[in-house]
């Protein structure tokens, strides 16, 4: 029999006065309280209650005791109620990285609407270009443009993003004669930094250049948030997911060019630790993103 068990049987005892009380509270029989409290006292080798045939008393050690054990209980009782809420309250802190191009997109309405459906849960977010290593790091989740290259993680793609041309209109006005085979030539373009000779080549669709350096001229930055904002100073052309430059498109500062070159379009995946069980707030948000994230970007 658990010693919690016979534990709570005392307590109802002295807290009921009688037998016949704690054997209604607690939903059992008089003889089987009394036996229950028998064995506690034979396991104790002590006296914890005197009984007689119209009622009974605590003894000095029974009142030592009891204040003891009841604190137990109650403690008991607060660690199962904190995680009883928990189970039905999700909480705790999210770590997720994504790239600063990120905050252009709707995804912080997504991450807002998130926190007011589970207050209980609360974000670091790490905004940044470089890819941090989410296990040495101890991060929940990445957003990633791209394709996942660390088969120790598990990527979802969220939607794949179109892609265009776009430069500002002061810019076109200076270079009204531009044509596509010399965009990538002579600083027109705005590239990120971060792109490879082969992923560049690609990407453009030219080919049977060696060195990209040789090949191509163009400004670059390690910050994707940057490339559209070179664009709106006027220093040259960027390609940038439509979804990013939506709000400049409106207010004139920005505006698509070569409409006809079709670019590849850009995967955005969220990626997560290759464990088969989630915690329950990480396996909220992930369904949860990979409910809206498609709808909040159209």
């Amino acid at each position: 029999m658990s010693k919690i068990n016979q534990y709570r049987v005392f307590v109802s005892i002295v807290e009921n006065g009688s037998f016949s009380s704690a054997a209604k509270e607690l939903l059992v029989s008089p003889s089987s309280i009394s036996k229950k409290l028998s064995l506690l006292e034979e396991t104790l080798k002590v006296k914890l209650i005197n009984r007689s045939t119209h009622s009974i008393s605590v003894t000095s050690q029974g009142e030592t005791f009891y204040r003891k054990v009841k604190d137990i209980l109650d403690r008991i009782e607060t660690a199962e109620a904190v995680i009883k809420d928990n189970n039905t309250s999700p909480r705790g802190k999210l770590t997720i990285s994504l790239p600063p191009i990120l905050l252009r997109t709707p995804l912080m309405t997504l991450l807002k609407d998130f926190t007011e459906r589970y207050p209980d849960i609360h974000f670091h977010l790490i905004v940044s270009d470089h890819y941090i290593d989410l296990i040495e790091k101890n991060v929940d989740f990445a957003f990633r443009l791209g394709e996942l290259d660390d088969s120790r993680l598990t990527a979802v793609t969220l939607e794949k993003l179109k892609l265009s041309y776009y430069a500002s209109p002061a810019y076109l006005s200076l270079h009204d004669d531009i044509q596509f085979s010399a965009l990538f030539k002579k600083n027109h373009i705005i590239m990120p930094s971060s792109m490879s000779n082969s992923g560049l080549t690609k990407l453009i669709g030219l080919t049977g250049q060696k060195n990209m350096s040789d090949a191509y001229e163009y400004h670059s930055t390690n910050d994707t948030n940057s490339l559209i904002e070179m664009a709106v100073a006027s220093m040259g052309v960027v390609m940038a997911p439509d979804i990013t430059v939506k709000s400049n498109v409106t207010n004139g500062t920005l505006q698509s060019i070569f409409p006809k070159r079709r670019l590849p379009k850009l995967p955005v995946n969220l990626i997560f630790h290759n464990n088969e069980f989630l915690a329950e707030n990480m396996s909220i948000f992930k369904e949860y993103i990979k409910g809206n994230f498609a709808d909040a970007m159209k």
